[in-house]
């Protein structure tokens, strides 16, 4: 976690809709999903989140330039 991708408490705060996140669960495990409006997703289920943090950027090396991606 850094200061620019703080944690949320998914109870609290709801990031855009179908925007990617980063979900941490009770269990200490995380991956990746999104918020729909009326409940968490990810991978092919709904899901149940304590916390959410947006992506960080990725930057790789494409052909000599910089690319970015999520």
């Amino acid at each position: 976690m850094t200061e620019k991708n703080p944690l949320h408490l998914c109870a609290t705060e709801k990031p855009e809709l179908y925007q990617a996140v980063r979900l941490y669960f009770e269990d200490e495990h995380e991956t990746l999903g999104h918020w729909t409006g009326r409940f968490w997703w990810t991978l092919d289920h709904e899901a149940a989140p304590l916390y959410w943090q947006d992506l960080e950027p990725h930057w790789s090396v494409v052909h000599g330039q910089h690319s970015f991606r999520n």
